[in-house]
């Protein structure tokens, strides 16, 4: 049977979300900020918003298609293996 499996933009952007809430808790802080580490729990989220709704717009345009279809139609063969390179 080829069933073919499809994540929603609401379910791509809450694993994106807590993929980085989860890595700031396992990772957790640096020692060296003392009594400020408070603040970068704060502003990795507030730095991570623009990419979060560049990506969601991105995969709005494109429904039904991953991130790695999206940049080879958008930046050609060549570079759309570059990207999806870095991205994995």
């Amino acid at each position: 049977m080829n069933k073919k499996e499809f994540v929603s933009n609401r379910q791509m952007i809450m694993i994106m979300v807590m993929f980085i809430f989860g890595s700031s808790v396992v990772f957790g802080v640096s020692n060296q900020l003392g009594q400020n580490s408070w603040i970068t729990v704060l502003a990795a989220p507030l730095m991570f918003l623009p990419f979060l709704l560049i990506f969601s717009r991105i995969s709005k345009l494109f429904p039904e298609k991953n991130i790695y279809d999206i940049s080879d139609e958008l930046l050609g063969a060549f570079g759309g293996k570059v990207v999806n390179l870095i991205i994995t």
